[in-house]
């Protein structure tokens, strides 16, 4: 699983991101690599293509699915969140934050090694990943929604549905 966000807006954003894109298809073709190498070549792809102007945060995340180990590499970005089986209320409290690692951001630094952590997924559990533009978005009054309202919308949308389509859409649904 990959999930990245590159720093910045506009053309020079999505450059960075497409060529980002481009190499993670590239990595995903070849032969099997752990995410934290995955990371390190995709960290040198960002440092040629952004020349140190711009930058990404990153998440690669292999699950083992015999075994159902999770191993991740991340770089500076949001941390993935797992919700542990099943949970009848959820709050925020329930969702653990995959922060055992957090490397320096994709494009920092071209000799950046990029470390791993490990977990392991039961039966039920749930993955969560994000960028920060969740946080940012803005009601019509202009408000921003911010983590305890994206939080609390992913629990209710959680406790409602297992299905992560419907989740997804529910989460949306209560941006408006």
């Amino acid at each position: 699983l990959w999930i990245g966000d590159a720093t910045g807006h506009g053309a020079p954003a999505a450059l960075l991101t497409s060529a980002a894109r481009a190499v993670a298809s590239v990595i995903q073709g070849g032969p099997p690599l752990s995410p934290g190498q995955a990371m390190g070549i995709l960290n040198r792809a960002i440092c040629e293509t952004s020349k140190g102007k711009m930058m990404m945060t990153f998440a690669l995340i292999a699950i083992d699915k015999k075994t159902g180990l999770l191993t991740y590499s991340n770089a500076s970005h949001e941390p993935p969140m797992i919700l542990r089986g099943q949970c009848q209320e959820i709050s925020r409290n329930d969702f653990l934050a995959l922060t055992e690692v957090n490397n320096p951001r994709l494009g920092e630094n071209y000799s950046s090694h990029f470390k791993e952590g490990k977990i392991q997924l039961e039966p039920g559990d749930r993955l969560v990943l994000y960028t920060d533009g969740v946080m940012d978005v803005k009601s019509p009054e202009q408000k921003t929604w911010g983590e305890r309202r994206f939080v609390k919308a992913l629990s209710a949308s959680m406790m409602e549905s297992r299905d992560p389509g419907q989740s997804v859409t529910t989460v949306v649904q209560s941006l408006t």
